[in-house]
């Protein structure tokens, strides 16, 4: 069976299963480079990599006023596709043989509930994650995802260390297992959060299609430390 038809499997398109493959293979892209591998027409693989940044399968960054297209990790069908799990399974070995690793430093933007997803799934991979303000959020974004998400994070034994407003104190963000908060006066809320983990820092804008921009880099990573160490100093336990 051809990839494209396994894919397809899982509810991609021919020309979607096409474009993620071709995008899996070259690594960073910019639409008309991907237009001319897969021979569809740009004005069409624009609409199908928007299509694929939906469903968390695609993401893109701006490089010299330049848009790049990026193909999601592979086993990020393990997470967007569970119920099919064991059969994504079998492809993964001949996904992961013509992905080319990504650059030591990159950004990444993730848009909507499934871009939104992808992004906090990532968090999973990782012992523990700080967060300031705009916690609670993804409660409103993701109301039948979160609550299953958190108990595979208190599964996986991951802590969460967050500064968020007073008002959120003694709500259902804040009680939470595995969770140690402090707090900040409200005037300090906005509608914008930063996630620190890994060699990761996550904006996300939080307004009705919520945007997710991923920086991956230790120094970035190193100096938003230093920031949320010093706000935790001032917050209230």
């Amino acid at each position: 069976m051809e990839q494209t038809d396994v894919l397809e499997e899982f509810g991609l398109t021919k020309n979607q299963s096409k474009v993620y493959l071709k995008l899996l293979q070259l690594g960073p892209s910019l639409a008309s480079q991907v237009s001319g591998q897969t021979r569809i027409n740009r004005s069409l693989t624009y609409t199908i990599l928007k299509e694929l940044a939906e469903k968390g399968l695609v993401s893109y960054f701006i490089q010299n006023n330049k848009k790049y297209f990026q193909a999601a990790q592979p086993r990020e069908f393990l997470n967007i596709l569970k119920e099919k799990e064991e059969k994504i399974k079998e492809i993964l070995p001949r996904l992961e043989k013509i992905n080319i690793l990504p650059e030591s430093e990159k950004v990444e933007v993730f848009k909507g509930q499934e871009g939104l997803k992808t992004v906090l799934n990532d968090f999973l991979k990782y012992k523990e994650y700080y967060v300031i303000g705009g916690v609670g959020k993804s409660i409103e974004a993701l109301p039948y995802f979160i609550d299953g998400w958190h108990k595979r994070r208190i599964k996986l034994k991951i802590t969460r260390h967050v500064i968020i407003s007073e008002d959120a104190r003694g709500k259902k963000v804040s009680k939470f297992p595995l969770t140690e908060a402090r707090y900040l006066p409200k005037q300090y809320e906005t509608f914008e959060s930063t996630t620190i983990y890994g060699n990761k820092v996550v904006h996300t804008i939080w307004v009705q299609n919520p945007l997710a921009i991923v920086i991956e880099s230790k120094k970035i990573h190193d100096a938003y430390m230093k920031q949320f160490n010093l706000l935790w100093k001032i917050a209230k336990p």
